[in-house]
């Protein structure tokens, strides 16, 4: 195999063949199957897996070095070319997934002695790359590790250039994509070394096998070894109830999405822009519908850690869910969220697709042992003024965000009425649509203009009931 990537609970190997070269395993049935096979084969490549698809990218064909990026669908088993990687072409880089996104580094470029340490991201939902904080080596940097865990990436180890003699490297570094900024960590155990392989499972780093030494090929040692990092971590378990789906009654939200099989199986946040700079689990979890009761999901939401002293300061965010009984989960569907960031003191804000977000007034303090902020109540204060509705002693966030510009407004300019109007055809109100869209603010399914449990209504709703004139706006830094 030439490079593994997951994604969805399925691994896929590749292979530097003409034919049979892209394979399948299944670890419940402990079984490989092929696939279609990638247009374009080659060796020293990247893959990894993003947003419920394996992409390619990078590497080595019939003595050429390679900038293009595949994408294969695993629901239709089909390649489709997408944007070019830009920059030079290149061969032994290293790639992640983090968060909604993609980073290449490193690499290769035309000879032995001549590598990079060049770093591009790519996004997925607008197939685009961009140019970030180059790898803070001495020298440039070949066939290294890269990793990444919660919402930190990470690069190891390598070849690289100095003093004209090419070496081995102990390098470990860290990246932040919210500062975009690298950080020297402790350097790898085992010593310096190349072309291992490298994961991550339940938020702690494994590095084995792999090249030591200090010259290629002279005095290359192949390792056995395996080493584990473990990075600093903080976990949380928000509680949190939208507006929209919220039944007094009940004291649960409904969870309609779900149940109708709409829920996305690609994170909606980056269609809406919205930063999500990392994440253990960056795919959908594939029992969703099977959770029934209190514990059903209802949807995603954003859970931000902001700074304890300038709360306007995102340090991390994740998207992941929320259950009917208001509690949020990890990806998996049951975990406290994780964050890869020292113990310390944070403020926690929760922000929703078509509601109004919120955050604590004070920020807490967070270890590894997952501590509880609940928005349900008013026991919990929060930052800014009316940050929250009060359903009858039970706190909920405000719906009607349907264009998610983090306010709600009536009339005037981008308000969030026409947005329902538009949805729904534009020229005929009594339309309705049934899908997962932003404008269906109750989240039931239907977007709907008039008539019974219409989304209009809503918005008049958040921001008073009887200035139509008046704005709502989100109560968050």
């Amino acid at each position: 195999m030439v490079e593994a990537a997951a994604v969805d609970g399925m691994g896929y190997g590749l292979r530097n063949t003409a034919t049979n070269n892209f394979w399948a395993y299944d670890p419940i049935a402990n079984a490989w199957s092929p696939r279609s096979d990638l247009p374009v084969p080659r060796t020293s490549t990247v893959a990894f897996g993003l947003e419920g698809k394996i992409y390619v990218t990078t590497g080595m064909a019939n003595g050429s070095r390679l900038n293009d990026l595949w994408a294969y669908d695993p629901l239709t088993d089909t390649w489709e070319e997408k944007a070019q990687r830009p920059g030079n072409a290149v061969h032994a880089a290293a790639g992640i997934a983090l968060g909604n996104k993609a980073y290449v580094y490193g690499g290769n470029t035309s000879g032995t002695n001549t590598t990079t340490t060049a770093v591009h991201r790519y996004d997925p939902a607008s197939d685009t790359w961009e140019a970030v904080q180059s790898l803070p080596f001495q020298g440039n940097v070949q066939d290294h590790m890269a990793i990444a865990i919660g919402n930190m990436g990470y690069g190891a180890g390598g070849g690289s250039v100095l003093g004209g003699i090419f070496q081995y490297r102990t390098t470990f570094r860290g990246y932040d994509p919210m500062t975009n900024a690298w950080t020297t960590l402790p350097d790898l155990g085992g010593g310096a070394r190349q072309k291992a392989a490298a994961f991550s499972v339940d938020g702690r780093a494994f590095i084995a096998c792999g090249r030591s030494g200090s010259h290629i090929p002279n005095n290359a040692t192949p390792s056995n070894d395996l080493w584990e990092y473990q990075p600093a971590w903080v976990t949380v378990s928000p509680r949190v109830f939208l507006g929209g789906p919220y039944d007094q009654g009940s004291g649960l939200m409904d969870h309609a999405l779900n149940a109708a099989g709409l829920l996305p199986d690609t994170d909606p946040y980056a269609a809406l822009l919205h930063p999500r700079p990392g994440g253990d689990f960056s795919d959908m979890f594939g029992g969703l519908q099977a959770i029934t009761g209190n514990n059903a999901v209802v949807d995603r939401v954003v859970v931000e850690l902001r700074d304890a002293v300038d709360p306007s300061i995102i340090r991390a965010a994740r998207h992941v869910w929320v259950q009917r009984d208001g509690d949020v989960v990890d990806m998996d569907g049951q975990s406290p969220v994780r964050f890869t960031l020292p113990l310390g003191n944070y403020h926690i804000a929760i922000r929703h697709r078509n509601h109004l977000g919120c955050m604590g007034a004070s920020s807490v303090t967070l270890s590894d042992t997952p501590t509880t902020v609940d928005f349900t109540t008013a026991a919990t204060p929060t930052w800014g003024i009316e940050a929250r509705r009060n359903d009858n002693g039970t706190m909920v966030l405000w719906p009607g965000d349907a264009n998610f510009d983090h306010e709600v407004k009536y009339t005037g300019v981008d308000n969030d009425r026409d947005a329902v109007l538009l949805r729904v055809g534009g020229s005929t109100p009594t339309t309705v649509v049934n899908s997962y869209f932003g404008e269906d603010v109750n989240m039931d399914g239907d977007v709907k203009y008039t008539g019974v449990a219409n989304d209009r209504d809503i918005i008049l709703q958040t921001i008073g009931g009887t200035v139509p004139t008046a704005v709502r706006v989100e109560q968050v830094p």
